[in-house]
């Protein structure tokens, strides 16, 4: 934005003063002697000068001066002369620096590039977003896990509380409670593992946002969903993508940047012919007036002009630069959103066998649980039962959250979460 009104300036008015002082000795010959005379001189000029945005200039100044002669040698009095002039010029280009496009470039560029670093603002926030996103998500995720491990736990002292009034009334043997020990040790070592987890990944949330990470235990209030039907096909989600990622705008406004720069630096090859126009008015001391007007065409010639070809074919290169980089970021554009489509479709699948799983090892772990207490199974089938159990239902979790986070990152290849995450805020 800056730079935007520093391109703007070179169109402002510009005043010009100036006043001085000066004198001049000088010998010259009269019909009786030689004579010393000094003339001393005041000046005072104002002055407004002006570009426009076609490249023609021009400029006003006023004038006012008093010429004072004295001839000393032959002792007369002094002689003053008193001047007021008014003076206008105008220079209308009419190869070099003539017309909008030659003058206006830097301009145009600047403000091509304040909205293609707005768009770039958009794509961080993007970035920033998803990366939020993710990272509440892995929390909602941990703390789905810990409270399966929870449950574990719970099932796991249930069954040694049994197994120790079973052994304490003798129809158990004593070394049926190892495994069941042995199993609930190595939950509670895992439990452990995930409160901490747990901890660490608040925390990381917290620097994530910007906030102190002791601020404080962070509580999400959300639960991992079950994957829904697919919304739209693949070339739908692709066609949003290129119309709505900001990087893609953000590379065609630098194309329409250099392309302006471009015109102006063209523009400097060519010879420079003016059209120069100049009138002035004076009064003053024993004048009545005085009226003088000049046009004239001036021409300048570069030889050689090696600076102004080097800047031009620079930006040239750096335009076919840009070109080629919009054309890379079209293609990596559709890559992610097809690599974060398909992925969503196969953690949805993966989400659907892993509920299957999960379904039928809690049949299981109730079958073996009811096959125990009649008195038709080993305590180890059913601690078996639960470790499948726990196992499964952590898998749901991953798959649940990995389905997630493939959501986040379709939405973020196609440039649409920050509209809705925006509107959101702002009602919160």
């Amino acid at each position: 934005k800056t730079e935007e009104t520093l391109a703007a300036g070179l169109f402002d008015p510009l005043f010009r003063s100036l006043v001085s002082r000066g004198g001049l000795s000088q010998l010259f010959a009269t019909d009786i002697n030689q004579v010393l005379g000094y003339n001393q001189q005041l000046l005072t000029r104002a002055g407004l000068e002006q570009t426009t945005s076609t490249g023609v200039r021009y400029s006003v100044e006023y004038r006012t001066g008093t010429d004072s002669f004295l001839q000393s040698a032959l002792g007369l009095g002094g002689i003053s002369r008193r001047t007021t002039s008014t003076f206008f010029n105008l220079v209308v280009p009419l190869l070099r620096g003539a017309g909008r496009d030659a003058n206006e470039g830097p301009l145009r560029a600047a403000e091509f590039r304040t909205r293609r670093a707005t768009s770039l603002l958009s794509e961080r926030t993007l970035e920033t977003a998803a990366l939020i996103q993710k990272t509440y998500w892995e929390l909602v995720a941990k703390r789905k896990q810990l409270g399966i491990q929870l449950r574990a736990q719970a099932h796991a002292r249930r069954l040694r509380t049994y197994l120790e009034i079973e052994i304490a009334e003798g129809r158990a043997a004593p070394y049926e409670a190892f495994e069941a020990e042995q199993n609930l040790g190595l939950i509670e070592v895992e439990l452990e593992e995930r409160r901490r987890g747990l901890i660490l990944q608040e925390q990381y949330l917290l620097r994530v946002m910007g906030l102190d990470p002791n601020l404080g235990r962070v509580v999400p209030l959300d639960d991992l969903n079950a994957p829904d039907e697919q919304s739209a096909d693949l070339q739908a989600w692709v066609e949003k993508a290129l119309a709505d990622r900001p990087e893609i705008r953000a590379a065609r406004l630098e194309i329409e940047a250099l392309d302006a720069e471009r015109i102006t630096l063209n523009n400097r090859l060519m010879p420079q012919l003016d059209l120069i126009g100049d009138y002035r008015t004076s009064t003053g001391s024993n004048l009545l007036g005085t009226d003088a007007w000049q046009v004239s065409l001036q021409l300048s010639l570069p030889i050689g002009n090696h600076q102004a070809l080097a800047r031009a074919e620079r930006k040239n290169l750096e335009l076919k630069q840009a070109q080629r980089i919009v054309e890379r970021s079209l293609q990596d554009i559709v890559n992610d959103t097809s690599l974060a489509y398909k992925s969503l479709g196969f953690h949805r699948e993966r989400w659907r066998r892993a509920q299957m799983t999960r379904s039928y090892a809690l049949l299981r772990s109730q079958a073996e649980g009811e096959r125990f207490l009649a008195g038709f199974t080993p305590a180890h089938r059913v601690v078996f039962a639960q470790q499948y159990e726990v196992l499964s239902l952590q898998k749901e979790a991953e798959a649940k959250l990995d389905y997630t986070l493939s959501r986040v990152d379709l939405e973020r290849a196609v440039g649409a979460a920050l509209p809705e995450l925006l509107e959101k805020a702002r009602r919160t």
